[in-house]
């Protein structure tokens, strides 16, 4: 059966991507300096285990009208369409810190950072981080803020797994050490970086295994 993608009208800056049968939803974030379309390569997967896919842009991102502030993030995850839960939240980066903000039976976290302190030098930074693709008040103003805002996970009883590269940036690296310590299952992907995760063809098979019993 063919998937269907479609731009929501009501929600500026969603995708929603399902089979008709669809009947478990999952949403996906990117990450800071990406937008929704670049997770369509694992919405794609996931539409076809059997989940109805919303992707969405970050404020600050893509077709979002917000800016990446501490104010616009808290009025974007209180629009309506979080109300109901997801039986899965995937973020990636940026994103997977914001999804556990939000009502889900699964979160996947794609080497979510701890802090907003990042290794290199400004023109590295830009590579890694991209902040000319972001809306903000300051190049990583936006991201600083939020971080600082999240603070610490508060894992609790959620269901939460995360992968990561394996050579991931620092702040990664010390997120799944804290994760570790909570008894968090943890996962080494061997064939991608920061940024690559999300195409990383082993994170997939991963994927297909960890939620085969949840459609």
């Amino acid at each position: 059966m063919e998937l269907i993608l479609r731009y929501e009208d009501r929600h500026k800056g969603w995708l929603r991507l399902y089979r008709k049968n669809s009947e478990k939803r999952a949403l996906l974030l990117h990450g800071y300096g990406f937008k929704k379309e670049e997770m369509l390569f694992l919405g794609i997967n996931l539409a076809e285990m059997g989940y109805e896919v919303f992707l969405a842009d970050l404020p600050g991102h893509g077709e979002n009208p917000l800016k990446l502030t501490v104010k616009d993030v808290e009025e974007f995850l209180s629009k309506d369409i979080f109300e109901t839960g997801f039986e899965v939240v995937l973020g990636h980066s940026l994103g997977a810190r914001l999804a556990m903000k939000l009502s889900a039976k699964k979160y996947i976290l794609l080497s979510p950072p701890l802090t907003p302190e990042f290794e290199g030098n400004r023109k590295e930074l830009i590579t890694l981080l991209r902040a000319k693709r972001v809306r903000e008040e300051a190049p990583y103003k936006g991201l600083v803020d939020v971080l600082n805002w999240l603070g610490d996970p508060d894992f609790g009883d959620k269901d939460v797994v995360i992968f990561y590269a394996k050579n991931d940036i620092k702040s990664v690296q010390e997120f799944v050490k804290l994760a570790k310590n909570e008894g968090i299952f943890c996962y080494s992907l061997s064939d991608s970086f920061h940024n690559d995760v999300i195409t990383s063809s082993e994170l997939v098979e991963c994927l297909k295994k960890l939620l085969r019993d949840e459609v």
